[in-house]
């Protein structure tokens, strides 16, 4: 197993992805009954579902939508006598985000099992705000505001429990990403900072770093953690691998601004502002490469999440201003594809020579 780890990192490592073919969806949906839907998001990625929002021009203005690769096949998941609806989380056949009656009102976690009718408020007892941003087939992950103080929250889906995962010396926190068994988000105390829960939510970390005057932490994908951090008066896009001083900047060279906001692998997707205007940013965090994506694909594309399946990978978020994924298949380069053949025969060896 020594070589294939060691293979299996080149890999990682020596993939490059300029040349990468994008094949752009808009999840646009169709007007209907004279009313136009003129923005939306694909905010949530599974195999084969993407949720979001889409923006109409009469009540309820932000709806949830659950798709399944095609415009048509999406579903308005509006309930009534709500305004402003998103989906942040897919797991399993249900859709997680929160509700809001106006766009400055209280937010209510929700889920939604594919449909309007299945819609349920999650909102936590006591709470006076909540929303979930990450699930799994178990829990969901978010914040509630409680006696005025906003604290990391997570849901027990299976006896319909909330607990804290709120803890001092910070006055506040909150959960924005969740992937497998870590969180991430930001803690307060006179200072937002970015941070990562783990060992089932009971440990939190800071990440900083310290010469930043702001954090948040976004996405999570194993050790790695990405998001923001301002430094000098400037976002800059980060990643970190479980401490402050690991903190690493990819802020590309003559951005303004820039941030990831989630992460698969080494696959990382976000944002820079070049020139005045949002250039929508693919990452590869193992070696710092990048794709500008507006370039890549001749659309106007603001990214939001990720997933990697295989060698397939699915970007969500904005596409012209309408929901959309962008979907490629990553080809190793032929120095990878070297690498692969002597993991093989490294292997084939061992294996010769016994365990």
């Amino acid at each position: 197993m020594k070589y294939s780890r060691l293979c299996l990192s080149v890999v990682a490592t020596a993939i490059a992805f300029q040349s990468f073919a994008w094949t752009v969806t808009s999840l646009r949906p169709v007007n209907v009954q004279g009313s136009t839907y003129n923005g939306g998001s694909v905010t949530a990625l599974a195999p084969g579902k993407q949720a979001g929002y889409v923006q109409r021009s009469q009540s309820p203005v932000y709806r949830p939508f659950s798709w399944s690769g095609t415009a048509a096949s999406g579903v308005d998941m509006s309930p009534p006598n709500h305004a402003y609806l998103e989906v942040l989380a897919i797991a399993g056949n249900n859709q997680y985000g929160y509700t809001r009656a106006t766009l400055s009102g209280a937010s209510q976690a929700a889920r939604w099992s594919g449909a309007a009718n299945t819609y349920m408020s999650l909102a936590p007892v006591g709470s006076t705000s909540s929303l979930i941003t990450g699930a799994d087939a178990n829990f969901g992950y978010g914040d509630a505001r409680v006696n005025g103080i906003w604290q990391a929250t997570r849901w027990n889906f299976s006896d319909g429990t909330t607990s804290s995962l709120h803890s001092g010396p910070w006055t506040e926190s909150s959960i924005l990403g969740s992937r497998g068994n870590s969180q991430v988000g930001s803690v307060f105390d006179g200072q937002t900072q970015a941070a990562v829960w783990t060992n089932n939510g009971q440990t939190i970390t800071a990440l900083g770093p310290a010469n930043a005057t702001s954090s948040a932490a976004h996405g999570v994908s194993g050790s790695i953690q990405v998001g923001q951090a301002t430094i000098n008066g400037v976002s800059q896009a980060a990643v970190w691998r479980g401490t402050a001083a690991s903190f690493m900047s990819l802020h590309p060279n003559g951005a303004t601004e820039s941030a990831i906001l989630d992460i698969d692998g080494n696959f990382a997707v976000g944002y820079a502002l070049i020139n005045g205007a949002f250039e929508g940013m693919v990452w590869n965090v193992a070696n710092g490469q990048f794709v500008m994506l507006n370039q890549a694909t001749g659309r106007n594309v603001l990214p939001g999440v990720i997933r990697l399946d295989g060698n397939q990978l699915t970007i969500g978020g904005q596409v012209q201003g309408q929901a959309g994924i962008l979907t490629t298949t990553i080809v190793p380069e032929p120095t990878s594809l070297l690498a692969i053949a002597f993991g093989a025969l490294a292997l084939r060896a061992r294996r010769k020579r016994g365990n």
